[in-house]
């Protein structure tokens, strides 16, 4: 379509389409393919085409390589880019090419180049030059042929205008030709090089220079100016670098050029660069060939004179050395020009426009253009030189001058130079000489003085003039001018002065106040010391090396004060001081007159300037003037008195300057005289008088008043005062400037105030640093005071050796670091640490001071740690601030790194200093803990205590009196005691956490400090084994007790992990552990089996838990498995006797070798029977056979011991006496264990002995129920925490076979008091009668199908045995117990240690069977029954939380008895068509809406949606516990109950609104987590676990605000899937907001859940139900029944929403049996029964189904809801109209009637 005539997109440089005729035609056979130059003149380029070259086969080198063929062929391009990238390879080609190689280019390289230099791209003349340095590297020597061909575009591009291109010709240059040989080379090449300049300059143009076709008309300018710039330029360097006699033979070729006129066109070019480059060749002639311009004068002056008013700043320095050239060379210049017209007003001009910017450049060179002005050029000399200076004066004005300091300095320099020339000139010329004084010097002076714009002009002016005027004064014939200066001087001065305000008016008239002063006091200082600078002059840059910098510092002056600057001749000319003094008395004058404090502040500079006693006496005499009272009598201190004080008190005229001059006054008073102004001084009351009193004080502390004055009690008194507003005030800053003067050192490190002063000071800041009001406020301040303090060598301070005051500051500081929660800055632990570095060089770290000292700073550590609520964070920055005090102490002295042993010893004698402060307290807090833990190892049987080592270490009996003090007592007591038992954790970690950090004492990297790898490896290897030297003993007993601390958590979790202290303290121990277990892995193996050695035989001398304490240290810090020889070591040094080893052998169960031992048949030896029930309790499987003997043997020996006369030793049906205690426990023990381990072993006579043993045994334990609990003057910690106040009323418990009041239990209380500790015998006595209970109880309980017929026999025999003789009354003694030791915990005293009792009482308690509770046929039963649910419902708001747990434990074990209960009592209620009242449920309703109030309350200000944490072991805990447990019961009855039955709950709990307040609470306690989805750690599968799973509510669990958050979502989990109608219609009632959360929550978590289960439900049932089949889709969610009649079928689809059950279900139709409207309605049964009733899907088909089957059985309808059986009680219609005979159910009917309000019938409308 037109596409193929189209030509395709040209090449590059190709424009037409390639043809191979024409290839074929230009190719020939002539010349190889190479490119060729032409010898053209103007270094034109012509590109050779093969056919078509000018050149000769002669000109090129068949050897040239294929690479440089290529390379040459692309520099020929026109491209920029294509040349400049054939450059760079050239040059890498020279570069890599042999000698040979490079020789074959150099014949074709000249002409290349000559036209590449002066290319217009500058990328490609750089290039060029650079491929230029290549070849001359590589070619050497080889280079000389072709040089003159070089020359002189080579010789001219070293002036390039583009720098880098001119630097790279340069360096070729240099590089070609050394130093010596560059004036031969270019003698060599000296016709090339002018020819080619005298072309360039002379002949070619823009335009012949380039190709007009090919460039454009700027380059071409570009490039024409370029070269004649740098042949300018070339030439000048030709003239400078060539001989004199080359010269002298080139004349001719010279003149040629010099003669041209288009030479001396180029002075006035439009370029810049060309006139600079012109003027510079001028001077070079002047200075070489001035015979050339011989006959060029008349040329020469023009081009000069013609432009001295030259404006651009790169030409007009060439321009004025160009004139000075000519002035000095060409002799007649002036006579070919008129002065007077041409040249005169331009220098007028430039002089009167300040040299129009450029007067740096100008200026210099007119004081030798001046004196080369002949006389001739002028007739009156003197009206010149007058024109000269006051053009030169008016240009000082110039905006451009005054604004710039170069400037200024330039004319200045100049103007008094050429004053000072003319001067000189015409000194004999009196009247002229005075005039030019008068009219010029004291004019400019007058000038700068009248016009504050020419500050800068005074500064460079000033200067000159003092040089000058000291010039005149030493030399001779200048005194007359001398004297006239300071006369006219004086006179100016005064009348400035006097113009400065109109009328006596503070109106300042047209300059500044301010301004005047400071140029009076700037021309005095100037004129007092010559060499008085600008400072600008010195701000020089100026490298020096590191020898002579000291020799520098010490050359500079290191300030600019006026007394240092003003260092001239001691003989200060008269003149001066006399003008000093006029100036000051005016000053004085002024400051009286207008209160002006201005002045004073110049007139305190010119008494520092000029102290003088003349100077202040001229003072006194104006004050004495001015008061015509007082008499002069040359006493200095009439100046202070009667004008000084009264300033200092005259708040508008009150400055520093006026304590300046006061001080400077005491220089000329006598030692009275200074005491009493001084004395004055210290009384003023202002502030900032005070602050500059002091300043000035401490500037002439030299004088021993002044001195005497700052030791003063009056100033100390002062400075106290100060330090208090300081540390009470922001705004303090004067107050803070003050101290800063007085707390400095002198050169000697001494004060300047008395040492009582400073320790006062020092203390009121660490009395501020120590309040939280006033820390921050001085925080600051007192961290400068310390580093300033001590970052320098105390030993020249010895007033900071032993200040205490010091020293508590520092600790203040400290303090502060060590408290994380007040956020502390970095600075403030540097500024310690640097006072500790100090200290510790003072005296040494090892010392005994030191350590004393560092005794200080442990107490503070100790006091931070004991303090309440100390986090984590809180105790690893406590941590790391010591570590910091021991790096400072440690790494104060640099030594050689070989000497790390002595760091290691000095970091760990110091860390002892912080560990053993809380050794006392850590091992007091740990024979508590130890007594805890050892009283309920006793109690559970698990450690048993004997005589010996009771006796030992820590016995329950002998000291626990220490272990607390009583709840009931003291309440400081109790809190003090509580809290010494939390903090063990606490000050333990601290422990651990700083043993293994000392390693960083001594290789702890700055903040900043970058180390290298071998370094850090070498310290990591020196780290990891730092405690393997001789320190190990000195650590030895904190390592013990974290290995101690090991068994002591272990006991204390496996025992109390349900209390308080667990959740508070012991949480943080797996911190502990873990790094306890770092810093035993850092040891080495030597160090290691020394500990374990040492631990080893903690545990032969100590026993009980320290045997553990081994045993954890090898399996779970050490990670062995094999104890062997472990075992061996404990029972080899332990001894033979078995009590000796009991603890052993508990602690090693699987190595004891009981086969060994036998009883002794005449006495039950309860040491062996205590291992062997140890045995059996660790044995895994069964009972070898090879044991079974002894075993027998040891339950002989029991049958033998039960078999015994005297009963009264078994302790049956009696008080429980101490001495039979053990005995008996170790029988039941055994027992327990031998029923659980081998209960084949029992014979029929051992199943006796045990049953009736245990049923005497629990009545000893009910005789003594109130003898359980410890006494509460025991002082045992209590149990129940400080802040929990819930109270149960007394009541009435009363069950079978107990009939007793609270009042009683109080009396047991009160009669318990006399017993002490050791009375617990009772408690281990009930708790081993507990365990054989509940083991007794686990073997009946558990089916024995499998075993032989005979003893399946025995089995069921016995077990109608135990319940027909003895459950009765064991069951009975427990409830019992139950009901007492639960009313004794209401309302006595419960301790820490009873929570072993009660968790076992609890789960006892949980053997019992329900049915005990749950006989029929009795009143007294039923009861019992709601006795024991009104105990339990009270239970669950105990504050214990095992009483919680085992009152919700039996209420869920009585759900079953009370859901058939129920279910009788519906049943019977439906019989009559009543109300069922009176359901168990209604009894949890009521205590539930106790429970919902005080939640509800809780509650309320949160909004749904926002989580709520429940803080553990406090009220609200308590009551949202028993919230939610009541809750989980009520769920669980709705859930196990009929449909039936369902519904009757489900209108209880929808009437009373329970659910909806449930629902909104669980939505307040679910975990944020789940609430707001925001943390993406936090995965839906774990939520959804806490939804599905119930929370462990075993007796031994931690007890946590999370376990709250899990109990709170399986509680909704658990409503939605009992009650889901009840939940729906909330739902549905709910704003959007909450709504869109609900359903969100209840889709992700749990309705995938629910639907599993429910599918799952359907599959359990039969498929076939009757005459219906079910099938389930559980991936789509999806259910369908068929109904089978006969042959015929009926379809119904269910599929379950997303959001199930909250999204209403969909119910689908598919094949039907019957009409339209009666499918209808069975199909809106089914879906109002699943939306609206609390059934389940099953639940709804099987309704559906059962419509279905009245309905072809022929059961007549409802006629109310068309439905058969009733959605909700399931009954069929039964109530019958006597007019129309049609039946209805009876809640329809009753509905019909309070909804229409008649009481007829809905079909006949006739009455019912």
């Amino acid at each position: 379509m037109g596409g193929k005539h189209k030509q395709a997109q040209r090449t590059k440089n190709n424009a037409k389409p390639s043809s191979s005729g024409r290839s074929a035609e230009l190719l020939g056979n002539l010349t190889p393919t190479f490119v060729g130059f032409t010898a053209v003149k103007d270094g034109g380029f012509v590109p050779v085409l093969p056919g078509f070259s000018v050149a000769t086969s002669e000109e090129f080198d068949p050897n040239l390589s294929p690479n440089f063929h290529l390379v040459l062929k692309k520099m020929g391009k026109k491209d920029s880019t294509t040349k400049l990238k054939a450059l760079q390879e050239f040059s890498e080609l020279i570069k890599n090419s042999e000698p040979e190689a490079v020789k074959t280019v150099l014949p074709l390289w000249p002409r290349l180049y000559c036209h590449l230099a002066v290319d217009v791209e500058h990328r490609v003349r750089e290039a060029a030059q650079q491929a230029q340095r290549a070849v001359v590297l590589r070619a050497k020597r080889n280079l000389a042929p072709y040089l003159r061909q070089l020359a002189g575009p080579w010789f001219t591009s070293q002036y390039d205008t583009y720098p880098p291109a001119a630097s790279a010709a340069s360096l070729a240059f240099q590089d070609a030709f050394p130093p010596k040989k560059v004036t031969e080379a270019i003698i060599f090449c000296q016709e090339e090089i002018l020819n080619y300049i005298c072309d360039n300059l002379t002949v070619h143009t823009a335009q012949t220079l380039s190709n007009p076709k090919v460039v454009t008309a700027e380059e071409m300018g570009a490039k024409y100016q370029r070269v004649v710039v740098s042949s300018l330029q070339g030439y000048a360097l030709y003239l400078q670098k060539l001989p004199a006699e080359q010269l002298q033979a080139a004349q001719e070729a010279n003149k040629k050029l010099i003669a041209s006129k288009k030479f001396w066109k180029m002075s006035v070019h439009t370029s810049a660069l060309i006139r600079n480059a012109w003027f510079s060749v001028l001077i070079a002639l002047c200075q070489k060939a001035p015979y050339l311009l011989a006959d060029e004068g008349a040329r020469v002056a023009l081009a000069v004179f013609g432009n001295l008013d030259e404006t651009d700043p790169t030409v007009l320095p060439t321009v004025w050395e160009a004139s000075l050239h000519v002035l000095t060379t060409l002799e007649d210049c002036w006579q070919h020009v008129n002065a007077e017209k041409f040249v005169l007003p331009k220098l007028w001009h430039i002089l009167r426009e300040g040299g129009q910017g450029n007067a740096a450049a100008i200026f210099p060179n007119l004081l030798p253009f001046l004196s080369k002005i002949p006389s001739t050029v002028c007739s009156n000399k003197h009206d010149l030189y007058d024109n000269f200076l006051d053009n030169m004066r008016h240009g000082l004005s110039q905006k451009f001058v005054m604004q710039s300091a170069s400037e200024c300095n330039a004319i200045a320099r100049c103007y008094v130079e050429c004053l000072r020339y003319i001067v000189m000139l015409h000194l004999n010329e009196s009247d002229f000489c005075q005039a030019l004084v008068q009219n010029h010097l004291i004019a400019a002076v007058e000038l700068v003085l009248k016009d504050h714009r020419l500050h800068l002009v005074s500064t460079s002016l000033f200067p000159q003039v003092s040089g000058l005027l000291y010039h005149w004064s030493n030399s001779e014939g200048y005194g007359n001018l001398v004297q006239l200066f300071w006369d006219h001087l004086t006179s100016v001065i005064l009348e400035s002065l006097s113009s400065i305000y109109t009328g006596g008016s503070v109106q300042p008239r047209t300059m500044s106040v301010e301004w005047l002063l400071s140029r009076h006091v700037e021309l005095c200082l100037c004129l007092k010391n010559p060499k008085h600078q600008r400072c600008s002059r010195g701000l020089k840059v100026k490298f020096i090396s590191p020898e002579i910098n000291s020799e520098y510092e010490s050359s500079e002056p290191e300030s600019t004060t006026y007394t240092e600057l003003c260092i001239s001749d001691n003989n200060i000319d008269k003149y001066l001081l006399t003008l000093v003094q006029v100036i000051s008395a005016s000053y004085l004058r002024k400051s009286k007159q207008f209160e002006d404090p201005v002045f004073l502040l110049y007139l305190t500079k010119l008494t520092r300037a000029f102290e003088s006693r003349e100077l202040f006496l001229s003072l006194l005499k104006v004050d004495i003037a001015e008061d015509k009272q007082a008499v002069y009598n040359e006493s200095l201190v009439q100046l202070y008195d009667s004008t000084l004080h009264k300033w200092l008190q005259d708040e508008n005229i009150c400055s520093e300057n006026v304590v300046h001059i006061t001080f400077g006054l005491l220089k000329f008073l006598t030692d009275d005289e200074k005491d009493h102004i001084l004395e004055a001084l210290g009384k003023l009351s202002n502030r900032s008088v005070l602050l500059w009193c002091i300043t000035s004080a401490l500037e002439h502390r030299s004088d021993h008043c002044v001195q005497n004055w700052l030791y003063g009690a009056q100033l100390s008194q002062i400075l106290v005062s100060l330090a208090q507003d300081i540390s009470t005030s922001k705004t303090a800053v004067e107050a803070k400037h003050i101290l800063e003067c007085c707390l400095a050192k002198t050169a000697d490190g001494e004060l300047v105030i008395s040492h009582a002063a400073f320790s006062d000071i020092l203390s009121e800041f660490s009395r501020a640093i120590s309040s939280a009001h006033n820390e921050a406020l001085c925080i600051d301040f007192v961290m400068e005071l310390v580093m300033s303090l001590y970052s320098v060598d105390l030993m020249l301070c010895p007033f900071l050796h032993s200040n205490l005051a010091a020293e508590e500051l520092l600790l203040s500081l400290f303090r502060l670091s060590c408290q994380n929660n007040r956020g502390s800055k970095k600075e403030v632990s540097d500024a310690w640490r640097v006072g500790i570095s100090s200290l510790a060089r003072l005296h040494g770290s090892c010392s005994e001071n030191f350590q004393k000292f560092a005794l200080k700073f442990a107490e503070v550590v100790k006091e931070e740690l004991l303090r309440e609520d100390v986090l984590m964070e809180s105790i690893d920055h406590t941590v790391d601030t010591v570590v910091l005090f021991l790096h400072a102490a440690v790494m104060c002295f640099q030594t050689d790194t070989d000497d790390q042993a002595s760091y290691v010893l000095t970091a760990v004698e110091l860390g002892l200093v912080f560990l053993n402060s809380l050794s006392s307290k850590i091992v007091a807090s740990e024979h508590k803990l130890t007594a805890i833990c050892l009283h309920a190892e006793q109690l559970k049987g698990l450690l048993n205590l004997n005589d010996k080592h009771s006796q030992t270490q820590c016995p329950l009996d002998g000291n626990s009196h220490s272990i607390g003090k009583s709840c009931t007592g003291d309440e400081e007591n109790n809190i003090e005691s509580e809290e010494e038992i939390m903090q063990y954790v606490i000050l333990l970690l601290f422990s651990v956490t700083l043993i293994s950090k000392l390693p960083e004492c001594w290789n702890r990297v700055e903040e900043g400090e970058i180390r290298d790898d071998s370094k850090q490896a070498v310290v990591e290897e020196e780290t990891s084994c730092w405690l393997s030297s001789s320190c190990v003993h000195l650590l030895e007993d904190h390592l013990l007790m974290g290995i101690y601390s090991t068994a002591l958590h272990e006991s204390f979790t496996r025992h109390y992990k349900s209390s308080i202290y667990y959740y508070k303290i012991f949480s943080k121990y797996d911190i502990l552990n873990e790094r306890f277990q770092s810093l035993i892995y850092t040891f080495d193996a030597k160090t290691t089996e020394y500990i374990t050695h040492i631990a080893t035989g903690r545990a032969l001398h100590c026993g009980h838990l320290w045997v553990q304490a081994v045993y954890l240290l090898h399996t779970q810090v050490l990670k062995r498995t094999d104890l062997q020889d472990l075992y061996l070591d404990l029972t080899s040094n332990a001894g033979y006797e078995i009590t000796g080893t009991i603890h052993i052998f508990e602690t090693f169960p699987s190595y004891l070798k009981v086969e060994d031992m036998r009883p002794d048949l005449a006495t039950l030896d309860e040491d062996k029977l205590l291992m062997v029930t140890c045995w059996l309790n660790h044995l895994e499987g069964t009972v070898p056979v090879d044991h079974v003997d002894f075993l027998l043997s040891f339950l002989n020996s029991v049958l033998i011991w039960y078999q015994q006369d005297d009963k009264a030793d078994l302790l049956f049906d009696c008080k429980v006496k101490r001495s039979q205690v053990k005995t008996v426990v170790a029988a039941a023990r055994f027992l327990a264990a031998v029923i659980e381990k081998c209960p084949e072993l029992l014979t029929s006579s051992l199943w006796d002995t045990t049953i009736i043993s245990l049923a005497s045994w629990m009545l000893t334990v009910k005789n003594s129920r109130n003898l359980l609990f410890l006494p509460s003057r025991s002082g045992i910690l209590p149990l129940l925490p400080k802040t929990l106040t819930i109270k149960v009323k007394e009541r009435s418990c009363e069950s079978p076979g107990i009939n007793m009041k609270l009042s009683t239990v109080s009396k047991s209380n009160q009669m318990a008091e006399s017993f002490c500790v050791d009375s617990n015998n009772e408690t281990v006595f009930a708790l081993a009668i507990f365990h054989l209970y509940k083991a007794l109880s686990n073997f009946l309980t558990v089916s024995h199908d499998n075993d032989s017929g005979d003893v399946k026999m025995f089995h069921e025999k016995l077990k109608t045995e135990w319940l027909d003789v003895f459950s009765e009354d064991v069951h009975g003694a427990i409830v019992s117990i139950f009901y007492s030791v639960t009313g004794m915990v209401e309302t006595g005293s419960v301790s820490l240690l009873d929570l072993p009792l009660l968790e076992s009482l609890g789960e006892v308690m949980l053997h019992i069977d329900p049915d005990y509770f749950l006989k029929s046929g009795s009143t007294s039963n039923y009861a019992a029954l709601d006795t024991l649910m009104q105990y339990c419902f009270e239970l669950l708001h105990s504050s214990l939380i095992p009483l919680q747990l085992t009152a919700y434990h039996m209420l869920t074990r009585l759900i079953h008895g009370l859901i058939d209960i129920d279910t009788q009592a519906a049943f019977a209620a439906a019989a009559v068509d009543k109300d069922s009242d009176g359901l168990s449920l209604a009894k949890l309703q009521n205590s539930l809406r106790q429970t919902q109030t005080v939640v509800d309350t809780m509650l309320q200000g949160i909004r749904l949606g926002d989580s709520c944490i429940v803080r553990p072991f406090t009220d609200c805990y308590t009551y949202t516990t028993a919230y939610l447990l009541l809750w989980a019961v009520v769920l669980e009855m709705c859930g196990l109950a009929a449909s039936e039955l369902r519904y009757h709950y489900a209108t209880m709990l929808r009437d009373s609104g329970s659910v909806k307040s449930l629902l909104q609470n669980v939505f307040r306690l679910m975990p944020e987590q789940v609430l707001q989805a925001t943390d993406p750690k936090f995965k839906v599968h774990k939520a959804s676990e806490m939804f599905a799973s119930a929370p462990s509510l075993a007796f031994s669990q931690v007890h946590s605000s999370e376990m709250l958050e899990h109990m709170s979502c399986w509680v909704y989990y658990s409503a939605l899937q009992r009650l889901p109608a009840l939940v729906r219609q909330w739902w549905g009632d709910m704003e959007p907001r909450v709504a869109s959360l609900v359903e969100h929550i209840t889709s992700v978590h749990c309705a995938p859940l629910l639907c599993a289960e429910e599918m799952k439900v359907i599959q359990g049932k039969d498929m076939h139900h009757g005459n219906m089949l079910v099938k389930v889709y559980p991936s789509v969610r999806e259910v369908v029944a068929l109904y089978k009649v006969d042959e015929a079928c009926m379809e119904l689809s269910i599929q379950l929403p997303s959001n199930y059950p909250l999204g209403p279900v969909h119910v689908e139709s598919g094949k039907q049996l019957v009409d339209a409207g009666q499918w209808r309605n069975w199909m809106m049964q089914l879906t109002v029964f699943l939306t609206h009733q609390n059934g389940s899907i099953w639940d709804g088909l099987a309704l559906w189904k059962s419509n279905l089957d009245k309905r072809f059985e022929g059961v007549e309808e409802c006629y109310i809801c068309f439905s058969i059986l009733h959605g909700s009680n399931f009954q069929i219609p039964r109530q019958c109209c006597s007019t129309c005979k049609k039946k209805f159910h009876s809640s329809c009917l009753y509905k019909w009637f309070s909804t229409s309000n008649k009481a007829t019938c809905p079909i006949c409308r006739n009455l019912f």
